[in-house]
This record gives C-alpha cells, structure tokens and sequence, in this order.
C-alpha cells in the first residue's frame, strides 16, 4: 500500500507539471509560443478567486469592489464586482522589478507601459485599446484619493507617482472599464487604487517594526530607503534618497521622498487615519530619436540629440479618513475623507529638433504648478435582508498656473507659446443599491452625477473679454453589474457602465480648435466567466466592448492633446491563474483588441485608432519557498501596433526577473531587468522632425523611437529590527 506522503508527493508533482505544461505551450520549432502565455502579475484577489468558491459575507455593502482578504488562505474569499476585477499582493508585487511605485503597475495583466522619456517623467499607459496617453483614459487613486493631475501642461490625466514609495504599497486594487460607482473623471479604460500599508514581520514572535535597504545598480543607481512601523503594521514613516545615472545618454535622476501615516485614532466614536506624502526629483531626458538616424548608424541606440533636455518635479499631498460604523442606524457605516495637494513641474523638452526654428532650435520648458483639496462623504446601510444601499457625494478644486515658453539652447526664454491661470472644480453624488434576490445572484445597480465648473484666462491675450471664458457641466453616469454563482466552481458576469473624461482648462482660455469644452463619455460593457476546474486552477475569459464619444491624440509638433472623433472598441480576455503549491504562483494573460473610428464625417472611418496595442500577452512565475528564497519572472510580449500615416511599430518583448533570499532579519536581493538584453523599442510615434541647425528639412513624418533599458542588475541588501 502507498503511503500518504508518497500519494502527497506525486499529485503535487503532477500539478506542477500540468501547470507548467499550460504556461509554456511549445510551437513547432520548439521555442515558447509569445502568445500562448499571458503577463500576470495579478495575483490575491484573481489568484484568491481562483482557488476555491467564493464565501464572502454578501451582507457587508461598502464603496468599493470587496477585496477584503489580501493573504493566501483557502477560504472566506473576496467577491468581485466584475470578472477582471482583481487585487495584487506584495508577493506579486516584489516578485518583477519596479523602480518606482508607477512601474508597479507592470504587474496588472493588459497594462502596457511606455517609458519615452526616463524615470522622472510619467509613463504612457495602454489598456482595453486605449493610449491613455500620460493618463487620461485611466484612474489613479493612493487609498481612494484621486491621483491623475486634471490639465496638466504635458497631457490630461498626467500620473507622475515619484511621490509614492513602492514598498508602502500594501495591495493595488484593479477594476477594468468604468463599473463601480467610485470610478470617476478618468476611469474610462479602468482604475487602480494603490493601498498604503506595511505588512508586519515577526522573529521569534516579536514585530521587526524598523527596515533598512541599501541598493546598488549596474547603471550608477545608489539608493538608501528606511522605515519604521507600528507593530501591526497600520502606522509607518518611510523615506528615500536616490540617485542614478541610467541607461545612456540624458536619463539621470535624483530624488527623495517621504511617506508617513497613522491608523487607529479614536475620535467621536469612529476611527480616523492620516496619510502624507511628499517627494522631489531632478531627471535628464532624451527625447526620442527618429529611427532612420538610428538604423543608418547616425546616432547610438541609448544617445540623445541634445544634453539640455531635464526636468524637475515636486508634490505633496495629505489626506485624513475618518469612518464609523453604526453611525446613524446599527448595521450602518458612515465614511468622510479631506485631502490636500500641492504640485509643481517643469520639463525642458525638444520633440522636432530645428523643424520650426532653424537658428534657436524648437525647444520647449513647460511649467505647471497646482494647488487645492477635496472631501469624500460615503454612506452605506441595510435596508431590508439581501437588500443594501451605497451612496455618496464629493468635492474637488484647485487653482493652476501654467505655461509653455520657447527657450534657446542656454534654456533662455525666446517666445510664449502659451500660458494660462484658471481654477478647475468637480463636484458630484452617487447612489446605489446592492440586491441578492438569491443566494446565487447579487445585483449592483446605482448612478453618479458629476458636474463641473472651470474658468481661465490665457495670460499672453491682450484682450481681457478674449482670453477669459468659463463654464457649468453636468453629466451622469448609470452603473450596473450583475454576478450568478449557480455552483462552486461557476460565476458569470455582467456589467454596464458610463464613463467621463473632464475637458482641459485650455479648452476654456481663449480659442482652442484642438478640443472641446465638454465632458467626453463612453458606454461600456462586459461579459465574463470564471472557473475553477480544479482547486489550483483558475480561468477567466472577458469580452467587453467601449464606444466613445471623442479621442484624445498627442500631437508631437504641436506638444499638447488634441482630440478626434468617435471609436469603438471590441476584445477579450483570458487570464489564468495557477497555485501548484503554496508557495507557487503561476498566471498568465492574453488579451486582444480591435479599436476603430466610427465617425461617419471622419476621413478614417472604420480605420484603426492609431497606437492602441491590438494584441498583448505575457506571463508571471511567483516563487515565495517557506526555505527563505523567493523570486520570479516576467514575460511580456506586444504585437506590432498601428501607427499615424500608415506605419506599424516592431513587435516588443522583454523578460524580467527577480531572485531573493531572506535569513532572520537579513534579505538579500537581485533584480534583473530586460534578462535577454534586447534593444527594446518600448516608444515609437510618426512625426516630422529636423536636427540639422540652420538649414531648413522636410515636414513629411518619419518614425521615431524611445530605448527601453537594456539588461541592467540591482542588488538591495536589507535588515529588520
């Protein structure tokens, strides 16, 4: 008769060569098929969700999607609001390599980023088949406060996380498409809050309250990072300094940033929290360069055309939540949060070389600076059984200052090229009711109102009654979503939903032919299943469909966004999650996208929306042994895309890894980034440029391209105590 152990020891075997076997499907050479394996990086609430049935309380109504349980236990697992719903963990999130907490993000299954500028500038983000440009299509939240900069002089949405350390992230909370009713003004393509929070370690039953890392890179990175921590892990101060030299020409930075918060203060029978983040950096940029130069060997794949291109950027921001339950009726939970902010950022940059001005060369400082708050009122309460309602309302202002000047190679101002003050305020209330006719189907169904107001004035007019305009919006936006569980190992999804886009503040200032002062919608829907043939297993598929009412476009000669007619977009999604032991995590995602004009007016009718990645894959091991080594591996693969005047961009890949091992209070380690050193052409645009001063060139477009790194290391040794 076999024993136990040895019965035990062949079926964990046997999934872990299954789920091998799924994740490295071979083709026919013999090589991993890009496409037959997916980028993951989700990993609690998906990979929670994908190991047993759900058995969340459904009677607990709060504001967001449940995701209440954050670690691996088999059991009293989080509900989703929809089936691309998911939250990831710090075991995924220290498993691939993040420089910072934007490249965090790396890690949610269809999320493209671009880096076309150097750490220090904010990313290009792509997902569900929109270029949300620098953000404006998806919505960042630090513990429900909203992050995205509304206006901002390099692009609507601007995300710039320099402010937040990666490792206070405690958990990201992903919601694809526009379905919840906290999503708000720049959620069309999705949302994800970052969680602040320190997971507590213990040694021989005492917390390891303080942390200390030192990290060193092969690019000249120095880091020093540190932190103390209340032994539950809910209160924690922590702060950075860094520099690096980067990769190449023009892609040095230096920074250092402070995070601080507090949790579990009493007052007036509730609880309240506070959350500080404060941050500033000097950076280089490269700007790209136009792929003819390269290929002809003209210019060095990692080289800048100038040495003047920088920037520098500093925030701050508070925020204090309180929240009591029982507040008004028992069983009832009130919650009201303030924040605050203040933002400064300046960019000295040169996307078309001497095309406009021969003798002074087109290079651009762009400065932006904000300042205001915002308050958050939520309510939810039961009202009768397996009926609930959710509710809220909130309020948002700031003034901004900003302006674009012309600069000569000294960075000496030679022109205005715009410049503008205004305030820009939101303001709105949601409600909503959460039903569960039966034990099988729980119902969302509610609607937002948002209204906004804005008022500019473009400061280089002359005329005062020109340069000023203003205007009220209102708009609402119905959200529904519908979950049936007819079985443990079955759940089918369902939701609608309405998103918006704010207009720029310039579109106010003066005359503005590139964009309109009105909030821009989409109408969105999707369709999901989710299984679990086994009790390490997990599938989901997705399909879902977004129509749009206007597209945004960054114009590189101009330097600013413009907007183009309306799209539609259709996809899928299949996403796995694989658990062949405890302390293995293996998921993998493939996702495609058809996006198109639709405007009948429009020249492009029916042609594709140009950047948007039609196919993405990738894949995701995670390592965390009970032995003390840990580590992972990333696969990321990218089809070509469609590009302006007919071009297409190079496929893209990249493989990145990381390798840890802890002892007591010791832990050491290694992240490596781009494992195959490809020259990866991360960014690629269509534009017309001239780098050859004094003489006059050619305004025919030409294909340009910004160098990912190439295989670059970095060691962190670290201690507790």
């Amino acid at each position: 008769m076999v024993s136990d152990r040895s019965t035990r020891g062949r079926r964990a075997l046997k999934r872990v060569a299954l789920s091998l076997l799924a994740m490295c499907m071979v083709t026919p050479g013999g090589m991993p098929s890009a496409f037959a394996q997916s980028p993951t990086d989700t990993a609690d609430a998906p990979a929670i969700d994908a190991l047993a049935p759900d058995q969340a309380d459904a009677t607990d109504p709060t504001d967001e999607p449940d995701d209440t349980l954050r670690v691996t236990v088999r059991a009293n697992l989080p509900r989703t609001l929809t089936s691309a719903t998911m939250t990831l963990g710090r075991q995924e999130l220290d498993a691939a390599p993040a420089r910072n907490a934007e490249e965090l993000l790396r890690q949610v299954p269809g999320l493209t980023l671009i880096q076309h500028g150097s750490e220090g500038k904010g990313h290009q983000f792509f997902l569900r088949g929109f270029d949300a440009v620098h953000g404006a299509d998806l919505e960042l939240t630090l513990g429900g406060v909203p992050l995205n900069e509304w206006s901002n002089i390099h692009g609507q949405g601007y995300i710039d996380l320099g402010v937040v350390l990666p490792e206070v992230v405690e958990t990201m909370h992903v919601i694809k498409g526009p379905f919840a009713l906290h999503q708000g003004l720049f959620g069309m393509a999705g949302t994800v809050d970052y969680r602040p929070g320190v997971s507590p370690q213990y040694l021989d039953g005492q917390a390891l309250q303080s942390h200390v890392a030192l990290t060193g890179g092969t690019t000249g990175r120095l880091r020093l990072f540190g932190r103390h921590a209340s032994a539950d892990g809910a209160s924690f101060a922590a702060a950075e300094l860094m520099r690096d030299a980067g990769y190449g020409q023009q892609r040095g930075i230096e920074r250092a940033t402070l995070n601080a918060s507090t949790s579990e203060l009493r007052l007036a029978g509730g609880r309240l929290s506070t959350f500080f983040a404060a941050g500033a950096s000097r950076f280089e940029l490269p700007g790209t360069l136009r792929s003819p130069d390269v290929d002809a060997g003209r210019i060095g794949f990692y080289e800048a055309y100038e040495d003047v291109g920088r920037g520098q950027s500093a925030r701050a921001l508070g925020a204090a939540t309180w929240q009591r339950r029982g507040a008004l009726t028992s069983g009832d939970m009130l919650r009201l949060r303030v924040d605050g902010a203040a933002r400064d950022l300046v960019l000295f940059e040169n996307f078309t070389g001497y095309l406009d001005d021969p003798i002074e060369g087109d290079r651009t400082r762009q400065a932006h600076r904000t300042f205001g708050g915002g308050a958050d009122l939520f309510y939810s309460r039961p009202l009768i059984e397996r009926l609930s309602f959710v509710g809220g309302a909130h309020l948002r202002g700031e003034h901004v200052t900003q302006s674009e000047r012309g600069v000569d190679a000294e960075l000496a101002t030679t022109s205005t090229l715009r410049a503008l003050r205004g305030v820009q305020s939101s303001f709105g209330a949601r409600a909503g009711l959460r039903l569960h006719p039966t034990s099988t189907l729980r119902l969302d169904l509610g609607s937002r109102f948002d209204g906004a107001f804005l008022r500019a004035t473009d400061t280089t007019s002359t005329s005062t009654a020109d340069a000023t305009g203003q205007d009220l919006l209102v708009a609402a936006s119905p959200r529904a979503s519908a979950r049936y569980k007819p079985g443990d190992r079955w759940t089918f999804f369902a939701a609608y939903g309405r998103g918006l886009r704010p207009p720029e503040l310039r579109a106010f200032a003066g005359a503005s032919d590139e964009l309109v002062a009105a909030f821009s919608q989409s109408h969105a829907a999707e369709l999901g299943a989710r299984v679990f043939p086994t009790d390490w297993l997990g599938i989901t598929l997705t399909g879902f469909a977004t129509l749009l009412d206007r597209e945004i476009f960054f114009d590189h000669l101009s330097a600013t966004t413009i907007e183009l007619p309306s799209s539609r977009r259709l996809g899928a999604e299949v996403f796995l999650d694989i658990h062949p032991t405890d302390w293995m995590h293996l998921s993998g995602d493939l996702t495609w996208v058809d996006a198109r004009f639709t405007d009948p007016e429009f020249s492009n009718l029916n042609q594709p929306v140009p950047q948007v990645p039609t196919l993405t894959a990738g894949a995701h091991w995670v390592v965390t042994h009970p032995s003390g080594l840990g580590g992972g591996l990333r696969f990321l693969a990218v089809a070509p895309r469609n590009l302006p005047a007919g071009a297409r961009s190079a496929p893209l890949t990249r493989v990145d890894a990381t390798l840890g091992y802890r002892l007591r209070r010791w832990q050491v380690g290694l992240e490596l980034e781009n494992l195959l050193n490809q020259r990866l052409r991360e960014g690629e645009y269509v534009y017309a440029s001239h780098w050859q001063q004094g003489t006059s060139g050619s305004r025919l477009p030409v294909l340009h391209q910004s160098a990912g790194p190439p295989f670059n290391a970095r060691l962190t040794v670290s201690a507790e105590f």
